[in-house]
């Protein structure tokens, strides 16, 4: 009898991360590829400054350490800004303060891996949601446009 075929090629394993880990009021997405701020997918809390105190200075309520050196994308970012766009609150990533409503495209943490939300206890606002790894979701392709129309045909002789 004829050999079996071979087995068809398999895909590539996906790359393997250590594990990230997490300190604080934020999550994990059930996959553990994404973290979260604390309430997600709801907004995260406010008014955790005690009455009577000015809480000019911001706090640092969750750190993500271990990030995986691979692209970050946000799935929803929304951090209290400023209006001269300063941040109240923000996500801290290599020494550089993340906030507002968009969040750049494809950021690679460094080597430390860490990443901070920092805080100024007053007012929450939406809420984020950061993953990581090789692409970024890529939104659904556009239809393809019709075809030209077929060209008239020649005059009679």
């Amino acid at each position: 009898p004829p050999a079996p075929p071979p087995p068809p090629p398999s895909s590539p394993p996906p790359p393997s991360w250590p594990p990230v880990a997490v300190q604080g009021l934020c999550t994990f997405s059930p996959d553990g590829a994404c973290a979260r701020s604390p309430g997600f997918p709801g907004p995260y809390p406010g008014n955790r400054c005690p009455v009577g105190r000015t809480c000019d200075e911001t706090e640092i309520i969750c750190e993500i350490t271990s990030v995986p050196e691979a692209p970050l994308y946000a799935t929803r970012f929304n951090v209290e800004q400023r209006v001269d766009g300063s941040c109240y609150d923000s996500v801290r990533i290599d020494g550089i303060d993340y906030c507002g409503t968009s969040f750049p495209d494809r950021i690679v943490v460094a080597s430390d891996g860490r990443i901070q939300f920092r805080i100024d206890q007053r007012v929450g606002a939406g809420g984020w949601e950061l993953c990581w790894g090789p692409t970024t979701p890529q939104p659904p392709p556009l239809p393809s446009p019709p075809p030209p129309p077929p060209p008239p045909p020649p005059p009679p002789p």
